[in-house]
């Protein structure tokens, strides 16, 4: 790979975590399988734009990707004792001059929520869009319970 070009191919490491299914002191009745896959969603804010990914990596966290030069552009590690239950999902709204992307994840586990909570919880970050990855500041999440 040459200067700042990148192919659809090129490998793309998110971190470098062991995937470890959380295990319940309580015994579980029949429990499934924890899928260890990778989660992805797109988001196209204009009609030039080929837009974002927002990608969530069992046992990483939840990263923006742009499509258009595969990198990211928001990124929030959370280490290996997170999973999710489903993709999470990014819009992008405009607030004066400024892109503001608003990322949304169910955890199904996690070691910063309480069991009871598990696939209950859905965490929300508000970061704005920056060209560097440097220039965003890593957050804590909103964490909502469902009901």
């Amino acid at each position: 790979m040459s200067g700042s070009s990148t192919a659809i191919n090129d490998p793309f490491l998110l971190a470098t975590y062991a995937y470890n299914q959380r295990v319940s002191k309580k015994k579980p009745k029949k429990a499934a399988p924890t899928p260890k896959h990778v989660y992805a969603s797109h988001e196209q804010i204009s009609g030039k734009s080929e837009g974002f990914v927002t990608i969530a990596a069992q046992g990483d966290g939840v990263h923006v990707l742009d499509v258009a030069s595969l990198r990211p552009v928001i990124s929030h590690t959370l280490g290996p004792t997170t999973s999710f239950s489903c993709p999470a999902i990014s819009s992008i709204s405009v607030e004066g001059s400024s892109k503001i992307c608003h990322s949304f994840a169910v955890v199904e586990a996690s070691s910063d929520i309480g069991e009871d909570e598990n696939g209950r919880v859905i965490w929300m970050w508000r970061d704005p869009l920056s060209p560097s990855l440097a220039d965003t500041v890593s957050q804590k999440p909103k964490s909502f319970t469902k009901y």
